[in-house]
């Protein structure tokens, strides 16, 4: 008999985000190959939807830190809500945003790998634009927008789509 009961799935919500997170970054877990087609290039289709390609070499990702990418004055202006803390956790390295209001948590990675990783496992991902990028906007347990970068990796924002896209906005301006 299976438990329906979605307090387990609440409390590991950013662990599920973070260990998706980290798969994307292990060679091998992102379905990475010899060849490195630039962004934008049809790689393929997961589960009907076509997914563009970027390299994954340590020389095509953006080294940066992610809490300088969305200021705090802009992400209060993006989320409409007061920011309580803004802090950078280790593992990819993360930032994390938190808001007093309906709005608790918004996260934001650079990481190395491919988009595939993450929308193999999205529920209902949508494809969106983000600053002339492919972007999709799905479920991994909780709502994450991830953007394939021209320079390689890919971008997570974890927040509702039309707040990741903003947050995802932004970082994009400063990458």
């Amino acid at each position: 008999m299976t438990s329906h009961d979605p307090a387990p799935r609440k409390r590991s919500l950013l662990a599920a985000t973070l260990l998706c997170s980290a798969s994307l970054a292990l060679p091998g877990c992102g379905g990475s190959s010899s060849q490195s087609p630039s962004a934008g290039q049809v790689s393929g289709s997961t589960s009907g939807i076509t997914t563009p390609t970027v390299g994954s070499g340590s020389s095509a990702i953006v080294k940066s830190r992610p809490c300088g990418l969305v200021s705090a004055k802009r992400a209060k202006a993006i989320v409409g809500e007061t920011l309580v803390s803004k802090t950078e956790a280790p593992l990819g390295p993360t930032c994390i945003f938190k808001f007093r209001g309906r709005l608790a948590t918004v996260t934001l990675v650079v990481e190395r790998g491919l988009i595939q990783g993450s929308i193999q496992h999205m529920h209902s991902p949508k494809l969106v634009n983000v600053a002339g990028l492919p972007a999709y906007c799905g479920k991994l347990g909780t709502t994450i927008l991830d953007v394939a970068l021209r320079q390689g990796g890919v971008l997570s924002v974890t927040a509702p789509c039309p707040i990741a896209q903003a947050f995802a906005a932004q970082a994009l301006a400063v990458l």
